[in-house]
């Protein structure tokens, strides 16, 4: 009975503490003490009792009961015995317990040991309401935006958001290679009074107010968010870090704090992080505390109107790119300053105009730049016959990074001196070169000699690099995307358009089982016409062979795939199918129906109808024969080739022929009498013709595999 009054009193304590700590002049009152506390350093037993009024062996008693706690200080590796020292955290609450027992006239028995978590509950409730209300005010004072102005916004917010999500991106992604397969967050406090204090508990994450938010999963997707107070449900499972070169999770001493915090999993292993990879993510991150304004609004909890960025970048002359453009600015931008100038004066983003053509034949051209360049988009360009020598088309070519810290007025490094006089250096930085081929170059120039020296300002170009490469690439896949959406409905089982001329293996796979059912369907009714006449004597069958079949393939293909790549096999592949087509109508006209099939890769089929068996070995023979020898293939793309992109390909075939008559389908569908016998019948003759087609290949290919009719068995057709 007295444990149940006990804590029905304690209910009730609680309720009238977070019943006082909800007035407003309570809250000032102990934020008023917080910030007094904050502006002095750490304090013993006596010093806490002088700040608040209270009594030293008060103090000492409320921490026996519980109340609050005390921590002994060391001293290089040694207890300093009876010193016992208030944290930041214990200082609060002691402004809490001053506010309650001073002015709402609670006695410490009243006070619970979790009245922190009190005061931080009605915190969050209250400024989580105050925030709705003035949402809710601003959208009544601002009507809805005309479509347009919708537009214009987004636009505006575009960019930011942009380097936002992609910023913290590649940080995360650089402090996960510490910790592979951890979850990794990024917090950024917005307000400057949060970069004031230290927090060092991830329960104490509502103290930096406003924060940008990166988080990486352990899937390696990542996250953008905005949160006005930041917290986890269980805060237990997270720890925090400054944003500092560590060392097992310690702080080493010659390197500053920053105002950015690490957020990892409790059980993850110790974080050690080197200066240049601390110094890499704030420079990084530097421009989102610049703009802190601009993220808190882009960022916030307003619903923001989204913007899908595909321009196209053979047009930005007409129609510039904005976040091409606004990367060029950010580059610049990270060049920092020198006597209150640009230290770089201007960025340039160049894509080859003709990627179909060998890399060493492409000229370059002016896509996107910065507010200061000279150029002019999509009419400066540099190209090997005039410009060899120009910086962006050796990193282009060479896919290294290029600079010069010191350049002479009539040095042809700069293709352009006249115009973007004075450079004292320049720098050239291919993007996409790290998969192969490189997709644009970055060109940066400076007023200053060796404005690209330091290692930590190319490594931050190489970042913004990938930024560039992977906005180009999107760009791309987006304009494919949407190209001819209309042929998906006229041909929706057309995927690749230049193969897609021929008819595909669904096709066969189609006419076959429609032959063969038809042959089915001709056999039942012969066999009840037979029945019905009571003629017992089976109807001769004819000899003349129905269908044939004759598969092709192409000998060695993997190694032309290796040496000259899979876009010149694909063509080569169309050549191929070119030829067949000509030769079914020069070649096979005498026998009409007849049809070839592309089924993949470099294998075809052909089919006949009614073809005496001396005229098929003869036609395989002429079919071989056209096949065989030299194709001119480009190389480069499926385009009319440009001047030295095609390619002299010589090959030969292996081809694998089969006939059918009327007996010999008899006697499959006899094996098969079930519903299911089609689609056995066609199983088994596709499969009998993929079979030999590679027993040709395990045989050394060019040949001729057919089927003799009079051994039942297939046969290497030997040369005539």
């Amino acid at each position: 009975m007295n444990r149940q009054n006990t804590s029905s009193s304690e209910d009730e304590n609680v309720q009238r503490i977070r019943e006082y700590l909800q007035q407003p002049e309570a809250r000032e009152r102990i934020q008023r003490y917080m910030r007094d506390v904050q502006s002095k350093a750490t304090v013993t037993t006596s010093g806490a009792a002088r700040i608040f009024g209270f009594g030293e062996q008060q103090l000492r008693d409320w921490e026996k009961k519980g109340l609050i706690s005390t921590e002994r200080t060391s001293q290089e590796g040694k207890e300093t015995r009876g010193h016992r020292q208030f944290t930041f955290d214990e200082l609060n609450k002691l402004a809490i317990i001053k506010e309650l027992t001073k002015e709402g006239n609670f006695t410490p028995a009243e006070i619970p040991a979790m009245v922190d978590a009190i005061w931080r509950e009605v915190m969050g409730s209250e400024e989580q309401q105050t925030q709705i209300e003035a949402r809710d005010e601003q959208t009544a004072l601002d009507p809805e935006l005309p479509i347009i102005q919708h537009i214009h916004r987004a636009r505006a917010q575009l960019f930011l958001r942009f380097y936002a999500s992609h910023a913290l991106r590649l940080a995360l992604m650089l402090i996960a290679e510490d910790v592979p397969g951890n979850t990794v967050g990024l917090l950024l406090p917005m307000r400057p009074q949060a970069w004031q204090q230290q927090v060092t508990r991830s329960e104490d994450l509502y103290l930096l107010g406003e924060t940008l938010l990166g988080w990486l999963t352990r899937s390696r997707s990542t996250h953008t968010l905005f949160t006005r107070n930041p917290s986890f449900e269980y805060s237990t499972d997270y720890r925090i870090h400054s944003l500092c070169a560590l060392a097992n999770d310690k702080p080493t001493d010659e390197t500053p704090v920053d105002r950015t915090y690490i957020i990892v999993r409790r059980d993850a292993s110790p974080l050690t992080l080197s200066a240049e990879v601390v110094e890499t993510i704030s420079a990084l991150l530097a421009p989102l505390y610049e703009d802190a304004d601009k993220v808190i609004e882009y960022f916030g909890p307003n619903m923001n109107d989204a913007l899908e960025s595909s321009p196209d970048l053979n047009n930005t002359h007409m129609y510039p790119d904005l976040l091409l453009d606004n990367l060029a600015n950010m580059i610049v931008r990270h060049g920092g300053y020198v006597d209150r100038k640009q230290r770089w004066r201007f960025c340039c983003i160049l894509l080859p105009k003709e990627s179909d053509r060998p890399l060493q034949q492409r000229t370059l051209v002016v896509r996107a730049q910065s507010a200061n360049s000279p150029h002019k988009v999509g009419v400066a360009s540099v190209s090997p016959g005039l410009d060899l020598n120009s910086l962006s088309l050796r990193a282009y070519q060479s896919g290294e990074v290029c600079y010069r810290d010191k350049i002479a007025p009539e040095d042809s490094v700069i293709a352009f001196q006249d115009v973007e006089h004075p450079v004292n250096a320049a720098i050239a930085i291919p993007i996409g070169a790290e998969d192969g081929e490189p997709e644009a170059v970055i060109y940066v120039t400076s007023e200053w000699e060796g404005a690209f020296s330091r290692v930590q300002d190319r490594c931050i170009l190489r970042l913004l690099g990938r930024m560039v490469g992977e906005v180009i690439r999107t760009y791309r896949v987006r304009l494919q995307t949407v190209e001819k959406l209309g042929n998906i409905l006229r041909h929706p089982d057309v995927v690749d358009d230049l193969i897609g001329e021929f008819f595909s293996e669904n096709k066969f796979i189609h006419d076959m089982e429609e032959f063969l059912q038809n042959f089915k369907n001709q056999m039942k009714q012969s066999a009840l016409a037979s029945t019905s006449t009571n003629n017992e004597s089976k109807p001769e069958h004819s000899e003349e062979y129905l269908i044939s079949l004759m598969g092709v393939d192409v000998d060695h293909l993997s190694s032309y795939a290796l040496k000259y790549g899979e876009r010149a096999v694909r063509n080569l592949c169309h050549e191929i199918g070119l030829r067949i087509k000509g030769e079914l109508a020069s070649t096979f006209r005498m026998y009409p129906g007849c049809k070839f099939y592309h089924i993949y890769a470099d294998r075809f089929f052909i089919v006949l109808r009614n073809v005496p068996f001396d005229q098929l070995i003869a036609k395989a023979r002429l079919l071989k024969k056209s096949l065989d020898g030299p194709y001119k293939i480009n190389l480069f793309s499926s385009l009319p080739p440009a001047p030295g992109s095609l390619e002299e390909i010589k090959i030969t075939v292996r081809l694998s022929v089969s006939a059918y008559n009327e007996t010999t389908l008899t006697r499959l569908f006899e094996q098969h009498p079930d519903e299911s016998s089609v689609y056995r019948e066609y199983e088994a003759i596709e499969r009998a013709l993929a079979t030999e087609l590679k027993k040709g290949m395990s045989d050394g290919g060019n040949q001729i595999r057919i089927w003799n009719p009079t051994t039942r068995s297939y046969e290497r057709l030997e040369e005539s």
